[in-house]
């Protein structure tokens, strides 16, 4: 619920990213939803730690410089809403296209006296889903059985936040991807269809850095190919 009028919707985006700022801004005009930039990150910040083979095992390759700084600007802004004790908020990168008035009703809900504490309101591949509830804000209510990607934009509880913050401190995969992993952090990946947001920019930085990557050094293949089947089976028994 939006309270006092203090913001609800916090905006990722660097602070130097004036063009990309100005572009978001024109695109909010009129909303009466409070939102706010949230200054993004530069490099990895405490108390997140990383360790590059650690990641190679756990997501096959070592995370690229942007997707550390991603992940530390996420993590930054669920330890402000736990911290703040913010009750519920939409966290976005500054590239969204969001539906207002969509959000403006869903921020008015009480989602989590629904049980509702995580919600992706944007994905970026088309993966395997079950419809839970039909209409729910005039949409489908969904749960993904993969990986849909994408933290342009999601709804967070503060009971959610919190289960983010205090399960996602180790760094091993990037951020969208650790958020998409229901069976380890045990909040449901339930999102929307038809999506109220979606990536202005297409192709990001974020995507483009997983398409390049270092063969697994020889050393840690047996222990990538022990913690692969182990996923597997630990998404098999969770499913």
């Amino acid at each position: 619920m939006v309270a006092n009028g203090e913001p609800a919707v916090f905006v990722i985006s660097l602070e130097t990213s004036s063009d990309r700022r100005n572009e978001f801004t024109r695109r909010a005009a009129g909303t009466s939803v409070p939102w706010s930039f949230f200054d993004a990150h530069r490099e990895l910040a405490a108390p997140l730690n990383y360790d590059p083979r650690d990641a190679i095992i756990h997501s096959g390759y070592e995370l690229s410089k942007g997707e550390l700084a991603c992940y530390s600007s996420h993590y930054a802004v669920w330890r402000k809403v736990v911290e703040e004790k913010i009750p519920q908020a939409v966290i976005l990168e500054d590239d969204a296209i969001v539906d207002w008035e969509f959000l403006r009703v869903l921020l008015g809900k009480d989602l989590s006296a629904d049980g509702i504490d995580y919600l992706k309101l944007c994905n970026t591949r088309p993966v395997s889903f079950k419809i839970l509830q039909e209409p729910f804000l005039g949409r489908c209510l969904i749960r993904f059985s993969g990986f849909a990607f994408g933290a342009v934009a999601y709804f967070l509880t503060a009971k959610g936040a919190g289960v983010l913050v205090d399960r996602l401190q180790t760094v091993r995969r990037a951020v969208d991807t650790e958020m998409d992993r229901d069976w380890a952090h045990g909040l449901p990946n339930l999102a929307l269809h038809p999506a109220p947001a979606f990536e202005a920019t297409g192709l990001s930085t974020l995507e483009a850095s997983r398409k390049v990557r270092a063969p697994i050094p020889s050393d840690l293949r047996i222990a990538r190919f022990t913690e692969r089947v182990r996923e597997k089976i630990t998404r098999f028994i969770y499913a």
